[in-house]
């Protein structure tokens, strides 16, 4: 790669006339501080052939210097030393580093623990020894097995820095295991036998050591213990002491060899290891290589990219565009490349070879000169041309050099591991259609039990709404990508959706090609409210089938839905709303004449399916029961049980046939007959011409032949048959009501389930949505008026799970007085009393009473002209609750008659005045209480 500034070119040590056996020190820029250092062919990393710088061996450390000169001078704050060396793994005892380039230190030592008698001193303050016992201490094979016999506490000096991953494995016997057999990695020279950088293998005295039995020797013959001593302890130690202790007798005897300290596995054959220099810290890297004796088998290549501007330095391996180590810290303060410094070894000689000094990466394309590969940096997100190395891009806490070294990618968080999701919060709320959620949705991110800081997480709509915010403030989006906090919590709001239905969000952290995904939910009960004054949901009574105006209404500024006669058909809502049969709703409205005579009224719902198919009438309506089929003979039909219950009447209308061909009657027919026409679903309209003249016993007369082509179809002895007629709609609110003067409130509670020929508080069988309808003035002229508003299609939930139904908390407390501080279901609770009456909310609610009125006294009848009816017997203000047929009385004259002398009158403020034609008490003592602004007026 081309320089762009000064650099040393590579030296070969042949090719410039570098002569054998010459000093090196005789050449420009070279110099020996110590020993011997010439140029030698015995050994090159250019073999077969050439040469290289020899350090020599001896009592003296060879020392050769390559300082960089004038002309060679990098002043760009980065340089690139390179070259080649073929080192000897020294070991602990003869530490002295191998390189020093520029305060970044490099040294080549065994992992093996070479043990010298003479370096060999007393450990455990008084314990070699102890009570005049022997100590012996034997080193044989060359410093690789030492043997304790008597009562002996052996220390070595050793410089050793333990990570996480360090391990210790060795081979021991014991021949007398005594009291103690040990090993440990110490700091001085105390006995840390209670420490848990103590391990002991064997003996009597168990209590020594926390890590007693743990590792222990089993025996016999030599066994090879491995100890990932990184899991117990951690830091720099200056000593590895063994322990044979008996105070009894003195009687102790182990063994030990081929002791070794290394960083994770260390691969077969290998005993040679890079330790460097961290600032002042050394630190061995899992960097090994193959030796012979002390001597390195191979060549190895060493690249040192120096900043100097950060203080910091890498170190690659052989030519890896990928360090070994990263962010060194140099063990001094350099400000540009000056020298290089060689040092050789006592016990055999080194050699050093190809080296080079440059401004920029010799060794793999860096445009941006920060150590990390352009293709790397471009296929993971980084930019090429930036020195990004110390950013971190997916902000894991790990810069994008440490990724780049640990082989993780810079721009995934998890690093390709996938944490652990937890719903903290949030999850199953209920809420408002159309508004954002009390309280957010709140996850928890965690990896291995600690919580993750700024880890990314996805949350989504799953249909893609735009209803998440971070704040429940700033516009919703269908999606966000947020973080976690300190805490390893993320939380979102989210917008229920306009009508009713779930909010499901998914909140899905990433990995690589992995993903994890918990999901929140949220429900919005159907609240659907048409209002003349424009409030409306999902289309309003108007269009086709709407009704004829609005018009003022009684309070100032209100709007009234009017329809004058009846045009033969009904007046709906212009949509369809959708409806879960399994839950319960609410109807109501509210209705009032207008003209010469009370408006006669049908107040209820038309049934589709959740495709917005109609269910028609004759659908649902059954009667009697299925009859197996067993023949057909021209127009008669046999079945094997007797009929009962079938259509009789000359209406043709109910005598329709529904033919299930599979035997299930707890679905739709597959076709319906009616005459000679023939339909399947959604069985459209079709005239009144019977399908049967007769059903008796067990024979069916057809009006016409059995049609060929469902004949074919039908299984003899499992179609069944049905009779299917007609009938009236699902009206739940009101059913031929006449609907008087003054406002009154139709309603129907708790409608659900669904069923073949069902009752008003029952949808017909397969709905999905219903309409809203309307038969106003039915049968009636056109001078018969009726005005109608507030229509209301609500599910009946308890949102805030204090035992109360919301449209009740709605209209029995939160809107009864706007001027009281209750104006939401979070102001109110079931066990609160707010009109202090000894009564809580939840037991106003169950018992119907007021529960902003103290009525909770005996003898109380009540009046209400909106809710009241002939029918109730006045003695709760609520219509049948909690018994059926207790509820107000529609006027004071009836709740007079019904009341008991000495008894309470309330009367209820409406939106009407009372017309009482006179006010009577019969002789009665009778106490009247108004609630609110009650007006009575004369007829």
């Amino acid at each position: 790669m081309a320089q762009l500034h000064g650099q040393i070119a590579v030296e070969d040590y042949e090719s410039t006339g570098y002569t054998l056996s010459d000093s090196i020190g005789i050449y420009t820029g070279w110099s020996v501080g110590a020993g011997t250092a010439t140029v030698s062919d015995a050994e090159s990393q250019e073999q077969p052939s050439g040469q290289s710088i020899l350090m020599t061996a001896g009592s003296t450390i060879s020392e050769a210097t390559r300082t960089v000169q004038a002309g060679e001078a990098i002043t760009t704050g980065v340089a690139w030393w390179d070259f080649w060396v073929l080192p000897v793994a020294h070991s602990e005892t003869d530490a002295n580093y191998s390189i020093d380039a520029d305060f970044a230190k490099i040294e080549f030592r065994s992992t093996q623990v070479i043990f010298d008698a003479l370096d060999l001193v007393s450990y455990g303050v008084g314990q070699d020894g102890q009570h005049g016992l022997s100590t012996t201490a034997t080193v044989s094979d060359a410093g690789s097995t030492i043997r304790l016999e008597g009562n002996s506490w052996k220390a070595i000096p050793y410089d050793y820095t333990l990570t996480a991953d360090t391990v210790l494995t060795f081979e021991v016997t014991v021949a007398d295991e005594g009291e103690i057999i040990g090993i440990v990695l110490e700091t001085n020279l105390v006995n840390s036998g209670g420490d848990l950088r103590a391990f002991q293998l064997g003996g009597t005295d168990t209590n020594w050591s926390q890590n007693a039995a743990t590792h222990a020797y089993t025996g016999p013959g030599y066994e090879t213990i491995t100890i990932p001593v990184g899991q117990y302890v951690s830091g720099s130690i200056s000593y590895l002491a063994l322990v044979a202790d008996d105070d009894v007798d003195g009687s102790a005897d182990v063994t030990f060899r081929n002791v070794h300290l290394h960083e994770g596995a260390l691969p077969a054959g290998d005993s040679g290891e890079i330790v460097i220099a961290d600032g002042s810290s050394r630190i061995a890297l899992p960097e090994y290589f193959a030796v012979t004796g002390s001597e390195a088998d191979a060549w190895m290549r060493l690249t040192l990219r120096q900043d100097y501007t950060n203080g910091i330095w890498d170190l690659y391996v052989d030519g890896q565009s990928v360090p070994v180590a990263a962010n060194l810290g140099f063990d001094g303060t350099p400000t540009e490349p000056t020298s290089i410094t060689i040092y050789g070894d006592t016990a055999s000689p080194v050699y050093f070879d190809l080296l080079q000094l440059a401004s920029t990466s010799p060794i793999f394309t860096d445009a941006d000169n920060d150590g990390m590969l352009d293709t790397w940096e471009t296929t993971h997100g980084l930019n090429p041309a930036l020195n990004d190395r110390g950013l971190d891009l997916d902000l894991d806490t790990l810069t994008n050099m440490e990724e780049y070294v640990g082989g993780t990618a810079p721009g995934d968080y998890y690093n390709d591991v996938l944490p652990t999701l937890t719903k903290l919060s949030g999850d199953a709320q209920f809420g408002t259609p159309g508004e954002w959620l009390a309280a957010p949705f709140v996850l928890g991110v965690e990896s291995g039990g600690q919580a993750l800081n700024q880890a990314p997480i996805s949350f989504a709509d799953q249909d893609a709404n735009t209803t998440l915010s971070p704040d429940g403030v700033v516009s919703p989006a269908a999606s966000l990508d947020l973080r976690t906090d300190a805490l390893g919590e993320v939380e979102v709001y989210g917008k229920l959706p306009e009508a009713f239905g779930y909010l499901s969000v998914d909140a899905t952290a990433t990995a690589g090609a992995q993903s994890v995904t918990e999901t929140f939910s949220a429900y919005a009960p159907l609240f659907a409210h048409y209002d003349a004054e424009g409030a409306k949901w999902y289309g309003d009574f108007d269009g086709t089938y709407g009704a004829d105006e609005i018009v003022n209404g009684d309070i100032a500024g209100d709007h009234d839905y009017r329809e004058a006669g009846y045009a033969g058909s009904s007046t709906r809502i212009s949509q369809t709303l959708p409806i879960d049969p399994s839950k319960s709703y609410r109807l109501s409205g509210m209705f009032k004449s207008a003209g010469i005579a009370e408006s006669r009224l049908y107040f209820g719902f038309t049934n589709y399916t959740e495709n917005d198919d109609s269910i028609y009438v004759h659908t649902v309506r059954r009667r009697g029961n299925a009859g197996t089929i067993t023949a057909i003979s021209g127009t008669e039909i046999t079945v094997s049980e007797t009929l009962t219950g079938w259509h009789t009447s000359t209406n043709g209308a109910h005598r329709r046939l529904g033919i299930y061909l599979d035997g299930d009657t707890n679905k739709y027919p597959d076709y319906m007959i009616n005459g000679s026409v023939v339909r399947t679903f959604p069985f459209h309209s079709f005239a009144g011409t019977a399908a049967y003249s007769t059903a008796t016993g067990n024979t069916i007369s057809m009006t016409w032949d059995f049609r060929p082509e469902i004949e074919s179809q039908i299984v003899l002895g499992q179609t069944k048959v049905m009779n299917h007629g007609s009938g009236g709609l699902m009206y739940s609110g009101a059913s031929n009501a006449l609907v008087p003067y003054n406002w009154r409130l139709y309603e129907r509670r708790g409608i659900t389930g669904e069923a073949f020929d069902p009752d008003n508080g029952t949808f017909w069988f397969g709905v999905g949505r219903v309409a809203i309808i309307l038969l106003a003035n039915f049968g009636q002229t056109a001078d018969h008026e009726i005005l109608f508003d507030d229509i209301i299609l609500e599910e009946e939930v308890d949102t805030d799970n204090d035992g109360l139904l919301d449209w009740w908390e709605r209209e029995a407390v939160i809107d009864a007085d706007p001027n009281d501080a209750i104006t939401s279901l979070a102001d109110i609770s079931g066990t609160s009393d707010p009109d202090g009456d000894g009564l809580s909310l939840a037991d106003e609610f169950a018992q119907g009473k007021m529960p902003l009125i103290a009525d909770n006294v005996t003898g109380l009848y009540y009046v209400d002209n909106l809710r009241g009816s002939s029918s109730y017997n006045g003695l709760s203000a609520d219509p049948n609750v909690p018994l059926a047929n207790d509820g107000p009385k529609p006027t004071v004259t009836e709740a007079i008659s019904a009341a008991t002398t000495g008894s309470s009158i309330l009367v209820r403020s409406g939106y009407d005045p009372y017309s009482e034609a006179t006010i009577n008490l019969v002789g009665k003592d009778l106490t009247f209480r108004m609630n609110g602004d009650v007006t009575l007026r004369a007829q």
